[in-house]
């Protein structure tokens, strides 16, 4: 948040964000800042960086995973009931 402090073109600038050790800049410099520079300035910043997006094969990995265990509980199953029935048939 920005305030105009008083005339003499002294702004105070402050913040809530937790991750700065200040919480108050002040600046008693003239200086003008146009709506374009702003746009451009405030899509540049770093302050919350975005969250990288997990890559796609790593999805596919998972994916891959989970069938492989599947399909592995599938197949113990199947040797399972095998084995129950080839004891059955020699009694």
């Amino acid at each position: 948040m920005l305030t105009n402090c008083s005339n003499l073109n002294r702004i105070k600038a402050t913040t809530d964000d937790p991750k700065w050790s200040s919480k108050t800049w002040e600046w008693n410099k003239d200086f003008t800042v146009l709506p374009d520079e702003a746009k451009k300035g405030n899509s540049q910043a770093i302050n919350d960086p975005r969250p990288e997006k997990v890559p796609t094969w790593v999805y596919f990995a998972i994916g891959g995973l989970i069938l492989l265990v599947l399909l592995l509980i599938l197949l113990l199953l199947i040797l399972k009931k095998r084995r129950k029935k080839k004891e059955v048939e020699e009694k």
